[in-house]
């Protein structure tokens, strides 16, 4: 829910939860796979359908640069030999060959992620939503019937059958009302574990601006709250969303025991921050930082467009009485280098329909052709991930493959290279050149023949492109200058 609008938001709530996914294994020396799933669990869906989620998917991913291992076929054989409805409804089809091989050009661009320096290209402000483990534990309400509580959501089913009673549980708009807003005019948004920040010292460190509400989680410890006060008192902004409506306020927990009773932990984190338990909407100065208070529940921000508009600016009053450095430029869209890649996205519903352009010899890496442009225009609703020439390196370099090429060997009169992929799919392979070939030549597995290979030079950026069929045992291409 966004606007008071349900939909499908792909790349939103894609963002978001590989935004918290990141956020587990911070601090600690675990290490986080993301999951691309080419195919959803619904098996009713076009391949058209599957490929502009995947993409959206994948991209979502890639803006969190602190994760560089992905799971990217957890099912092989549903995508490359499942049937899914034609455009139309006309029956069912395989895999298109093109999103074939654009797929497996992705898949291969993904090993190449680890250890690349990353930089925003955007100057989006970095703002993190904290997120306790007692948000799942209020996804059944006090004053439900007995048989909607006892109902438990194991994510499998499609929300609309569910019935009316179970829509705000799945829309979870309190969470969505705090996300959206600030996403969709541009801030870098990341779900951040609360319960982190009392179990790993400095855990906040990396974040100058949190938002919190405690209107549909409860902090575990009061431990929390002095975690929390320190890193304002040390120059952070946090702002606090809530009326104190929530119902399970009232349960018997750590802030309404003892002979310091609290009707809220909100009140408590008031109190640990030096301010009283009841505050007047707006910005109150807490050592070298801030805390911003907007009395609403976060609910609303996700039902009326106006409530949004307030936490916005709440966000912005409370950075400028942060007298900090930081500004946020209110924009629709993000992107990312990393290493070579840039990676964009545009977000609808946002603050204009202005695309964004990227200038420069690039190579679109979501196209099974993958041409060499010199601008990339980014419409809002889309994505890009493209592969930057003027990062290559000299000589021979393999920019981008629809197989896994693990070794170029390079001679006097050209190189080769061996390729490998899935049986039946068609190949595509970019490679920068420091001249053009004369001749190109190409060997089955398991032959010596050597057939001639067509090929494309492209003079501008001095690169090549071939098409073989790949094969799981390898195929030879050998390039002569």
């Amino acid at each position: 829910m966004y606007n008071g609008v349900r939909k499908e938001r792909t790349f939103e709530t894609a963002y978001l939860e590989y935004g918290i996914m990141q956020e587990l294994v911070r601090g600690t020396d675990r290490r986080m796979w993301f999951l691309h799933d080419p195919i959803a669990d619904d098996p009713k869906h076009t391949w058209k359908d599957y490929r502009s989620n995947y993409i959206r998917t994948l991209v979502a991913s890639l803006l969190h640069p602190h994760v560089s291992r992905y799971e990217v076929c957890p099912w092989p054989r549903r995508i490359y030999q499942g049937q899914y409805p034609r455009e139309g409804g006309n029956g069912k089809e395989r895999i298109p060959a093109a999103y074939a091989t654009e797929l497996q050009t992705v898949l291969n661009v993904l090993g190449t992620m680890d250890g690349l320096d990353a930089e925003w290209l955007t100057d989006s402000l970095q703002v993190g939503l904290l997120l306790a483990d007692s948000a799942m534990y209020q996804r059944n309400h006090p004053d439900w019937s007995e048989e909607a509580t006892s109902f438990k959501y194991d994510g499998t089913e499609v929300a609309s059958a569910l019935g009316s009673e179970f829509m705000e549980l799945l829309d979870w708009s309190p969470f969505y009302g705090l996300a959206l807003p600030l996403l969709k005019h541009g801030a870098a948004v990341r779900p951040v574990q609360l319960d982190n920040a009392g179990r790993f010292p400095g855990y906040l460190d990396d974040y100058r601006v949190l938002v919190l509400s405690y209107e549909y989680m409860k902090p575990e410890s009061s431990g929390l709250h002095n975690a929390l006060a320190e890193w304002v008192k040390e120059g952070g902004t946090l702002v606090y969303v809530g009326d104190g409506s929530d119902d399970f306020h009232t349960v018997r927990e750590w802030w309404n025991q003892g002979s310091k009773k609290f009707a809220s932990p909100m009140e408590h984190l008031f109190a640990s921050l030096g301010l009283e338990t009841s505050l007047a909407p707006g910005e109150y100065a807490v050592g070298k930082g801030c805390l911003a208070y907007l009395p609403l529940h976060p609910s609303q921000c996700a039902i009326l467009p106006e409530a949004g508009e307030q936490l916005r600016q709440t966000v912005t009053s409370a950075i400028a009485t942060a007298e900090s450095s930081l500004r946020w430029e209110k924009k629709n869209g993000m992107a990312l280098r990393r290493g070579p890649y840039i990676i964009a996205a545009v977000l609808d519903e946002s603050v204009s329909e202005e695309p964004y352009k990227i200038y420069g010899k690039l190579v679109d890496l979501l196209d099974a052709n993958l041409p060499v442009v010199d601008e990339v225009t980014v419409n809002e609703g889309e994505q890009a991930l493209l592969y930057d020439l003027s990062k290559a390196g000299g000589g021979v370099q393999l920019i981008a493959a629809a197989s896994r090429i693990d070794r170029i060997e390079e001679s006097d009169d050209g190189f080769s290279f061996k390729a490998y992929g899935p049986e039946g799919i068609q190949a595509a392979a970019r490679f920068q050149c420091p001249r053009k070939p004369k001749t190109v030549a190409f060997s089955a597995a398991g032959t010596s023949i050597r057939m001639p290979l067509a090929f494309k030079w492209d003079e501008g950026s001095s690169t090549v492109l071939f098409r073989y069929e790949n094969d799981p045992a390898g195929v030879s291409v050998k390039v002569i200058w």
